[in-house]
């Protein structure tokens, strides 16, 4: 599920649920107007009893698998990638060659 400020147009509550049963929540509690704050003004406070994870952000990182497993997973991430940046490329010149009709 998904909250979204109709004022500021953020999303400010998420929950993630596995099988019905929710498991993770973030909400913004305070939403204010004023300047942007630069990412310095940001920072994450993690209770110290939580274990300590050192990860590039892979889905699978942390996890024993076999290393076929590794390497199809690493694989597919690059494609995956790949595709991403293609579609990108992509909608770029479709909003180029449309604002070129509209005479932008």
């Amino acid at each position: 599920m998904i909250a979204i400020d109709a004022e500021f147009g953020i999303i400010v509550r998420q929950v993630t649920t596995v099988d019905g049963t929710p498991v993770a929540r973030f909400e913004v509690r305070e939403v204010a107007e004023g300047e942007v704050a630069g990412p310095d003004a940001f920072w994450l406070a993690a209770d110290p009893d939580m274990p300590e994870i050192e990860s590039d952000g892979g889905a699978l990182d942390g996890l024993d698998l076999p290393v076929p497993v590794r390497a199809a997973a690493q694989a597919t991430g690059t494609l995956l990638a790949g595709t991403a940046k293609a579609l990108g490329r992509m909608a770029g010149q479709a909003r180029r060659a449309r604002d070129e009709r509209q005479g932008r």
